[in-house]
């Protein structure tokens, strides 16, 4: 079995290669600037990030549909940065993840969807969000500059 490679010439344009790298630059620049900003409009970005992927988790968990355990997960992790940016060294954001988790799996059972799934979406999602701003500590900060060597 051979492999042959496309010349250059068979190229075609594609309008994705100008929106790709222009929405990639935005959004990187949207990034930098929440994290000169302070901790809430960072904590702001992660959970924008956050939702999107929750989206996208229970359409895929649902085929397609609509999941209303999406609701429940976004506020979960919702409440989740909150308590992490009121008690950075608490344990409370953990235990409102492991709450919402158990809460989007007795709503999924309840449907009779697949509620291991959904639930593992408040976890998959929850826990690096949480990493993401928590280690980015700017508690301590009064001006982002000083917090680039921590």
């Amino acid at each position: 079995m051979t492999t042959e490679v496309a010349p250059i010439r068979n190229l075609r344009f594609n309008l994705d290669w100008i929106t790709r790298p222009v929405f990639g630059i935005a959004l990187a620049a949207v990034a930098i600037g929440s994290l000169a900003s302070g901790r809430w409009y960072f904590a702001g970005f992660v959970a924008a990030g956050a939702i999107g992927a929750l989206r996208e988790w229970h359409r895929m968990v649902e085929r397609g549909a609509f999941a209303h355990e999406f609701w429940l997960s976004a506020a979960t992790i919702l409440v989740a940065l909150v308590g992490l940016l009121m008690a950075p060294d608490g344990e409370a954001a953990g235990l409102i993840l492991i709450a919402g988790f158990l809460a989007v799996m007795i709503s999924a059972r309840a449907r009779g969807a697949a509620f291991v799934w959904h639930a593992a979406g408040v976890l998959y999602v929850g826990v690096p969000a949480l990493l993401l701003r928590r280690s980015w500590r700017m508690d301590h900060c009064r001006l982002p500059a000083h917090c680039l060597g921590d």
